[in-house]
């Protein structure tokens, strides 16, 4: 199973459909601030599995956050404004183990990290508008890519 996580792309499109085109993947997450990128996504690329939270630029009905189960444990995502991750990840990592989660998926600092804190793996892809930033998920193995 493949997983391609993006965020915050900010109304540019081009950068997440190439991401989808490049690495073909069974299930795309959008983790907020333009949630309505997520919809034109799925309306471009109908046969994707696609989910997707709300950021904090998001004024639509959704979820502010969201746990999906794989065969490599359970996902948390959020946008992460809520958790103060611009701040640290204490809240966030407290979150995603609070609903069993082995994995947090984040964004909203516009930077992409990847790290194991406390037994859980975060991952935030980075902004997809900049560079075209996502992160890939392979049977369970984490990587942060980048279009350009």
């Amino acid at each position: 199973m493949k997983i391609l996580v993006m965020s915050d792309s900010h109304g540019v499109m081009s950068y997440m459909e190439q991401a989808v085109i490049k690495e073909k993947p069974d299930i795309a997450i959008h983790l907020g601030d333009c949630v309505s990128d997520a919809e034109r996504l799925g309306r471009t690329f109908p046969a994707l599995r696609l989910f997707s939270v709300k950021g904090n630029n998001d004024w639509t009905n959704g979820s502010l956050e969201t746990v999906y189960e794989t065969d490599f444990g359970k996902i948390y995502m959020c946008h992460g404004h809520m958790l103060g991750v611009k701040s640290g990840l204490s809240n966030l990592v407290y979150k995603a183990k609070s609903k069993g989660c082995s994995i947090a998926l984040y964004g909203h600092t516009h930077s992409a990290h990847l790290e194991d804190l406390d037994g859980v793996t975060v991952v935030n892809p980075g902004a997809s508008l900049m560079l075209g930033c996502y992160a890939v998920c392979t049977d369970g193995k984490w990587e942060l890519k980048r279009i350009l």
